[in-house]
């Protein structure tokens, strides 16, 4: 009796020390791994491409760009080393909050040669990278992380926007 109590006891304090606050601001609700259908293609300046799939995105919370108030753009897409994200935001000194998941991709996608030698096996739901900035620009340094398909995410304003990320080294 005395074991099983202690068991529940440490089983109960692993949990508790486990679940932080600060964790649970960088997960949505669902804890799914996402799945990209589309991405935009831009250059390193942030021009548009061209789309590849249908981009299940949401880079701004309105359907119309002359009403949005937040918004955000990734690029270059896809990137080697570093990618820039633009936020727009109309309190530009606040705390904004950014993370990065693995994501699946749909099958239609995987028959592109843009991806080939691209290592799409490893996912999972929960961030590989999370950081908290108040400027309107930042730049993430991505050369560690494997080839593959990401979904980065901004929480600002109350508003969660994401974008679908692919990290290629081997196009350079």
């Amino acid at each position: 009796m005395i074991k099983r109590s202690f068991f529940v006891g440490v089983v109960a304090l692993v949990f508790f020390l486990s679940c932080t606050k600060e964790q649970a601001d960088y997960r949505l609700p669902g804890f799914d791994t996402p799945v990209i259908t589309g991405y935009h293609m831009r250059d390193p300046n942030g021009w548009e491409m061209g789309i590849i799939g249908t981009a299940n995105v949401k880079l701004s919370d309105s359907d119309s760009p002359l009403t949005s108030r937040y918004s955000i753009l990734i690029y270059p897409n896809p990137c080697i080393t570093t990618f820039n994200m633009h936020i727009v935001a109309p309190e530009n000194n606040q705390i904004k909050k950014l993370w990065i998941t693995r994501a699946n991709i749909s099958g239609n996608l995987s028959n592109s040669s843009v991806y080939l030698n691209m290592n799409a096996i490893n996912i999972g739901g929960f961030p590989v990278f999370q950081t908290d900035f108040t400027s309107e620009q930042i730049s993430i340094d991505v050369s560690k992380f494997e080839d593959g398909f990401y979904r980065v995410y901004l929480k600002t304003g109350g508003f969660i926007l994401y974008d679908n990320l692919v990290i290629n080294q081997s196009i350079q």
